[in-house]
Order: C-alpha cells, then sequence, then structure tokens
C-alpha cells in the first residue's frame, strides 16, 4: 500500500469516528458551474490566526477541511453546504495526499 492510500485509509477511519461523535459532517461540495458532490467535511469556525512579523495581529477564520478522495481538486469559489450554512472556499491553507484545508467565507 502506497502512503498516499494509507493516509487516506487513515483519515476515513479518523472521520467516521468524528462523525460518530459530532465533530464531522456529512455536505454538499459544488464547484462553479460544475455539479454536486456527496462528502463529509470537518468545519473549524473561529480559529485564530497570528502575525508573522513584529506586529501582533489576530484574526478568526472559519476553516473546512475535504477529503480528496471524495472531492479530488477543490477550487476557489466552490461552495460547500453543511447542515444548511454555506461556505464558500476563498484560500487553500493546506494539502496533503488526502486532506485539503480551506478558509472559507459565509454565503
Amino acid at each position: 500500500m502506497s502512503q498516499r492510500d494509507a493516509l487516506r485509509d487513515m483519515d476515513d477511519t479518523l472521520l467516521a469516528a468524528f462523525k460518530a461523535a459530532g465533530l464531522a459532517d456529512d455536505a454538499v461540495y459544488t464547484p462553479p458551474g460544475g455539479d454536486p458532490i456527496s462528502c463529509d467535511v470537518m468545519v473549524d469556525e473561529g480559529i485564530a490566526e497570528f502575525g508573522e512579523d513584529l506586529a501582533t495581529v489576530v484574526g478568526r477564520r472559519t476553516m473546512v477541511s475535504l477529503l480528496l478522495r471524495q472531492v479530488p481538486d477543490p477550487v476557489r469559489g466552490a461552495t460547500v453546504l453543511v447542515d444548511g450554512t454555506t461556505y464558500t472556499l476563498d484560500i487553500p491553507e493546506s494539502r496533503d495526499q488526502s486532506i485539503s484545508r480551506w478558509v472559507v467565507t459565509h454565503g
């Protein structure tokens, strides 16, 4: 088994546990002009971000994590509908072989 497949299997198992505990949700991902895709997501509200230079700047962000096995190529401007709330993918925060994390806006 490749490292990518091992990571994806591990993330699938973890996400199932998070969903069972109420820490992840069913969602619908819709790319601009594309067809909706059912998927699972983790939404992290109120993430504190600090500046990287000498000035201290604090901001709050909402992050959405998508499994690449379910949404192979998430794009800026796509929407994610979670429990009646729509998030719009804005800034790609990180990506590995299994998960893509995005800063999102509401609406």
